[in-house]
């Protein structure tokens, strides 16, 4: 840390940790770091160093080595600090360092005051790192002053962000999927990238998909990207109600272990969570369903019939998920005390830090977003008029230069791939969608400071 903070302006470095402390500003709110569900499994993970069956041990062992074992606020200030700096890069590669003060305190005071960027960085999930994997291909892409530390630095940074979750991988294949495409179809390069940087970026990518399941081999003997995709995915088709077609056009002819559950029972039972109802649990759980799952997933999706019901529901919810970022308490964080997976692995791992978790404002129910959500909605709505004016509007679109111009496009296929993914194999939740619609805000931010009535304010200051 000390010779990438050397190679960096002394000021530019202190910039930086401030930014970084400001996004920790919920974390300073709750007096702890924020929890989820999930948080108890990936620090009992970590701690435990085994892979769980439904997410990656990489986002457990960063607890657990940057906590040192001895506190989780380091976890929440290193994220501080990754997200503080690829900011404050980002906005460094697309507008030029004039101002450059000025434009990263106030967006990051905006971005803290009307989003759910601080959220997740004070939260102990690996959502931050979502953004992570957008803001570094930027910067890798378009940043050509690049020292080579710094370029070491974010290549790192992105490879552990694809990583720490499944989702990442897909969503990336997506979004390359598109960039592609337009490339191809719509004579499109954004940002004119070289062969040489896109080869750096695909090698990251490769080695990422590589590492996930040779870790996972080592570990659980299972050579896989993830143990639990295939029920992941049953769940999914489930709530959609496929499987209940598919069951009573089926268990005539084969005897699953899902067939007395035929007639509706299944949408009436969280089948991936409920232990002591949902069959998934009652005929062996994860594993010793695998194998079942897999042949009745691969019979739906290969049958024009269900694949067409399944592509319909996909459709119509990645739209539902894209336009779902609410920022609200009960579901970011809702009260997790005693029988609750964080508590249980926090009095097993980090005994001392108890007190001081019982005692949060997460814990006592006071926090409260809707004021934040409010501000959040009212700028989203504004930063997609914003981007339908730039991209419509010909003489607002030639005052914005295209760099800028480029990142939101790109941006767009980050969104819609993460809202896609997301919507296919899981549920239509709002955190899926508002851990990246900050970066939307960003990107409206820096156009509305290059337009000459605000540049001539900061046009003298240089960094």
């Amino acid at each position: 840390m000390k010779n990438f903070i050397s190679k960096l302006n002394y000021h530019n470095a202190i910039a930086i940790l401030a930014g970084a402390l400001l996004l920790c500003y919920l974390a300073f709110l709750n007096t702890y770091p924020l929890v989820y569900f999930d948080s108890g499994t990936y620090i009992d993970s970590g701690f435990k160093n085994f892979f769980p069956i439904d997410r990656p041990v990489f986002y457990g062992w960063f607890i657990r080595h940057i906590s040192m074992c001895v506190s989780l606020w380091f976890v929440v200030f290193l994220q501080g600090i990754i997200c503080s700096y690829l900011i404050f890069r980002t906005i460094k590669a697309l507008t030029g360092s004039t101002g450059l003060y000025i434009k990263f305190f106030s967006i990051i005071a905006v971005l803290v005051l009307c989003s759910a960027v601080s959220q997740k960085v004070s939260i102990l999930t690996p959502d931050i790192f979502t953004p992570f994997v957008f803001m570094s291909i930027l910067v890798l892409v378009i940043d050509d002053e690049l020292k080579k530390i710094e370029k070491i630095s974010i290549s790192v940074i992105l490879f552990y962000s694809i990583i720490v979750h499944n989702s990442h991988a897909y969503i990336l294949i997506l979004f390359f999927l598109i960039a592609f495409l337009l490339c191809v179809f719509k004579k499109q390069n954004l940002f004119k990238i070289t062969y040489k940087k896109a080869l750096i970026i695909f090698a990251i990518f490769i080695s990422a998909l590589i590492t996930v399941p040779t870790t996972n081999y080592f570990l659980s003997g299972h050579f896989k990207f993830s143990r639990g995709g295939t029920v992941f995915l049953m769940g999914k088709l489930i709530a959609n109600g496929i499987v209940e077609d598919y069951l009573k056009d089926n268990c005539g002819k084969h005897n699953f272990t899902l067939c007395p559950y035929k007639d509706g029972q299944l949408r009436h039972l969280d089948f991936l969570w409920d232990w002591q109802r949902s069959p998934l649990y009652k005929t062996g759980g994860w594993d010793a369903n695998e194998l079942e799952y897999s042949y009745m997933i691969n019979d739906m999706l290969t049958s024009p019939k269900y694949l067409n019901l399944f592509l319909i529901n996909s459709f119509q919810q990645s739209i539902a998920q894209f336009f779902n970022y609410a920022i609200i308490v009960s579901e970011e964080n809702p009260e997790q005390l005693y029988e609750s997976s964080p508590y249980f692995n926090l009095k097993m791992h980090l005994p001392h830090e108890l007190n001081n978790f019982i005692a949060s404002s997460q814990n006592r129910k006071l926090l409260n977003y809707t004021y934040l959500n409010k501000r959040h909605e009212l700028l989203m709505i504004f930063c997609f008029a914003a981007s339908g004016l730039i991209f419509l509007v010909k003489q607002i679109r030639a005052s914005v230069s295209n760099k800028l111009k480029s990142a939101i496009a790109l941006l767009y296929l980050f969104l819609i791939a993460n809202a896609t993914v997301c919507a296919t194999v899981s549920f239509i939740v709002p955190r899926y969608q508002n851990r990246i619609s900050w970066l939307l805000i960003l990107l409206i931010l820096l156009v509305i400071f290059e337009l000459p009535f605000f540049k001539k304010y900061y046009s003298k200051v240089d960094c």
